[in-house]
């Protein structure tokens, strides 16, 4: 019967991890995005955070705001992030 680890380890085995780097990978960079697509990617994810976030989630009795779970930080760095 298990105890913990600390009286059984040999019960509670730690699985082992190896990470293979695949061939063919290439670091570049990333597509700028235009002023345009981000003030168009930054509106409408607002409109989403303030008009159906909460309702569509949560209910519209919920104590939780839209910024709360989406916050204006968040779509700053989704807007801005590139392709």
């Amino acid at each position: 019967m298990r105890c913990c680890d600390n009286c059984t380890p040999h019960l509670f085995p730690v699985e082992k991890f190896v990470v293979q780097k695949e061939a063919g990978l290439k670091h570049s960079k990333k597509r700028k995005v235009t002023f345009e697509e981000q003030s168009y990617i930054r509106d409408k994810l607002t409109k989403w955070q303030d008009d159906t976030l909460i309702d569509d989630y949560y209910g519209s009795n919920s104590a939780l705001s839209g910024r709360t779970l989406l916050g204006d930080d968040v779509i700053e760095k989704l807007a801005t992030c590139g392709e």
